[in-house]
């Protein structure tokens, strides 16, 4: 009797066991799922709120496709997975999906995160896109894993330049958090500023005691006014929740000092952050007036695609687009656009996985360029946008186009007149 109940039961759970497989494998079969992984719950506010742009972004897009009949007869599902921002719970979560029936994933915001939960999908061979990660760890070394926005050296070269050719300064001060976005983008915007012939003034880290360092930072900077020393721009490389302090502080005391930030900072919840304060209600934009940060979308210059995407994502979620959503949305239109430019049979997950990473590695000029929602873009050998970088700067609490922009020339020999531009000014080098 013994025996036969084992059996019984060994033959139940194996039964069991080809079913759930044969039904995992006919919903594969029968919709495409993508899952997108982003920090929603036991995260900090700031990122909690860029965690549900990301997923409005890319639901949006995937909305689109579906009511546009899907692609090749097959209709998308977006699958969604919390990692709550922390390199743990994300390795757990990357887990999950490698084991599931998505096709690839969106995700994940932040930099440190990314690279943790890329070394699960790199094992497990499935492809990521991020439309936020962009410390060049996350792409350089994972062929599985591409991004819809710049690198930190892309965009720490840029800053570099336009604080000394544009904004003419000489001299800048370093605030950076020890994390892996804010030690990458500190060293490019050093290394590079320098290599400019510009001084490194000062620098300071917000570390785990943030408070401590906020003030450290303060009093260093009292002192530099004090004594009529110049700290040069402020250049920050953290994130918006680390620095929202300082940046008060600097603001309340009456220092006047420039302020020039990463990615990070361009984004309208950070004046929205000091919207309650009496400054700010007696003066909108009290203390983020004059700041300036990268973006890599800024609507008051971008096209008619552009006004076209603001007004759909306004008319669905109540509320305009930051460049996170944004940079999702696009991140959902590469995937989907890879998936339209390959073979797949829908026969086989795994190598399915695979043709689909080499369809978004042949995205990789400009005439394989797909359009997001406000550029084309295409990725570089490395799985990193090809696309322009904008500077922008806060005006009222709203985060708009600054005066001067820079264009990188992919190609010189296309310039006509190089040396008379170069001459002019009107190419900067």
């Amino acid at each position: 009797m013994l025996k036969k109940a084992i059996l019984l039961v060994s033959i139940v759970l194996l039964a069991f066991g080809t079913v759930v497989a044969i039904d995992t494998f006919q919903g594969y079969k029968e919709r495409i799922t993508i899952a997108i992984a982003a920090p929603l719950s036991n995260a900090s506010e700031s990122a909690q709120r860029s965690g549900r742009a990301m997923v409005d972004g890319a639901q949006l897009y995937i909305n689109q496709v579906n009511k546009a009949g899907g692609v090749k007869g097959k209709k998308f599902k977006l699958e969604v997975y919390d990692d709550q921002g922390n390199p743990d719970v994300a390795q757990q979560v990357a887990q999950k999906i490698a084991q599931s029936n998505a096709i690839a994933v969106i995700g994940h915001y932040s930099s440190g995160v990314s690279t943790v939960a890329g070394e699960v999908y790199q094992d497990h061979k499935i492809p990521a896109v991020t439309g936020s990660a962009t410390a060049d760890g996350v792409t350089q070394s994972n062929s599985w894993y591409f991004r819809t926005i710049f690198s930190n050296s892309a965009q720490g070269t840029f800053i570099a330049n336009y604080i000394n050719k544009i904004l003419g300064s000489s001299k800048i001060s370093l605030v950076y958090s020890p994390s892996t976005y804010g030690l990458t983008l500190g060293k490019t915007v050093e290394e590079t500023f320098q290599e400019l012939g510009g001084e490194v003034v000062s620098k300071w880290v917000l570390g785990d005691d943030t408070d401590q360092a906020i003030e450290t930072i303060y009093q260093d900077l009292l002192a530099l006014k004090n004594s009529g020393k110049d700290p040069g721009v402020i250049v920050m490389t953290a994130n918006r929740n680390q620095v929202a302090g300082l940046i008060a502080k600097i603001k309340s005391s009456g220092m006047d000092f420039p302020i020039f930030g990463g990615d990070s900072l361009a984004e309208i919840s950070l004046g929205q952050r000091f919207e309650d304060s009496p400054e700010e209600m007696d003066e909108p934009g009290f203390f983020t007036n004059g700041i300036y940060a990268i973006a890599p979308i800024i609507f008051d210059i971008s096209d008619d695609g552009g006004q076209q995407f603001r007004n759909e994502f306004e008319k669905n979620y109540k509320q305009a687009p930051g460049w996170v959503a944004t940079c999702y949305y696009d991140a959902a239109t590469a995937i989907v656009e890879a998936i339209k430019r390959s073979d797949i049979t829908w026969n086989d997950l795994p190598k399915d996985r695979l043709m689909l990473k080499d369809s978004l590695a042949s995205i990789n000029s400009q005439e394989t360029a797909f359009k997001g929602a406000t550029r084309n873009i295409y990725f570089d050998y490395y799985g990193n946008a090809v696309a322009p970088l904008f500077v922008g700067v806060f005006d009222r609490r709203k985060f708009i186009s600054a005066f001067s922009q820079l264009q990188i020339i992919p190609d010189l020999r296309a310039v006509a007149n190089l040396d008379e531009q170069l001459d002019s000014g009107e190419i900067v080098k």
